[in-house]
């Protein structure tokens, strides 16, 4: 076996996963957008529920003279659900088939690899063992981008857009929630 054969596949596993991820490079490229873009509305839905929340409170001190601010509101919180479910299902779609086909292109290409071992080689190692180490790889890159997509993107991006709310409404209350997160983050990830 020449050395380009054996460099062929990535010994790393973050180098294997974007091997293996290379067929399915515009399914990643959906899925990273609707998990941002599901994760930044999500966090608005919070947002718009505390504007109706306020503004019915208010109506209901003030009179009805203010309800169309509540309507607005209501149209707006509806909407933003809507819009919110609509993209963790398309993140959801999107992100499945790029975990299933590169998973699939990875066991591909390690049996493939494997198969052009002499039967000599087959002779000293326990095949069992060889197709469960195949299966580890491929089912731990496919974790590896589950885990990417719907818990550290999705609670980076949560972080980005309300930092952002709180620093629109108040440049100090967003500077302190943003050290606060640059304090507990790295000592949370180091207790985990």
């Amino acid at each position: 076996m020449t050395k380009v054969q054996q460099k062929e596949i990535p010994e790393n596993p973050i180098k294997f996963l974007l091997f293996s991820s290379k067929p399915y490079r515009i399914w990643a490229i959906l899925a990273i957008l609707f998990v941002i873009l599901a994760s930044s509305v999500s966090t608005l839905v919070a947002f718009i529920f505390r504007k109706l929340i306020d503004s019915a409170t208010f109506v209901s001190e003030h009179g009805m003279e203010n309800v169309d601010s509540v309507l607005v509101w209501v149209v707006a919180y509806g909407s933003f659900e809507f819009l919110r479910a609509v993209l963790y299902r398309s993140s959801g779609f999107t992100g499945s088939h790029w975990v299933t086909g590169s998973e699939a292109f990875g066991y591909k290409k390690l049996f493939e690899y494997m198969s052009k071992h002499s039967q000599s080689y087959f002779d000293n190692r326990f095949a069992g063992a060889l197709i469960n180490n195949i299966f580890t790889a491929t089912r731990s890159t496919a974790s590896i981008i589950e885990s990417f997509l719907w818990t550290y993107l999705s609670t980076f991006v949560r972080f980005i857009v309300s930092f952002f709310l709180i620093y629109t409404t108040n440049v100090w209350i967003g500077l302190v929630f943003a050290l606060w997160i640059f304090i507990l983050l790295p000592a949370y990830c180091l207790t985990a």
